[in-house]
């Protein structure tokens, strides 16, 4: 049963998420000697194909400190799911722990 979606509605989101967008776009970290992991899908190619371009493999935070990649089975969207959600979890707890 699909629920009724208003026209209003959407303006309302396409909106938001225009706001979002311009928002991450004009955003720039500070530099940090912190060091970081970066937790990446094995398959890295859907988050491309959603920005329309090739990303390089730490997604740029290299340049703002030290990055540690480690990956975890599945793609952006798939990578915290109940499918994958234990190897991820089980990643973010090694990293914790060491």
């Amino acid at each position: 049963c699909a629920l009724p979606i208003s026209v209003e509605f959407l303006d309302r989101l396409i909106s938001v998420c225009k706001q979002h967008v311009k928002i991450l776009q004009d955003y720039s970290p500070s530099l940090s000697t912190l060091n970081s992991f970066l937790i990446r899908p094995d398959d890295p190619s859907v988050l491309g194909k959603a920005a329309g371009q090739d990303l390089a493999s730490d997604l740029g935070w290299s340049q703002f400190n030290q990055i540690s990649l480690h990956h975890v089975p599945g793609h952006h969207f798939t990578m915290m799911t109940s499918q994958h959600a234990s190897s991820l979890a089980a990643k973010v707890e090694q990293l914790i722990g060491s």
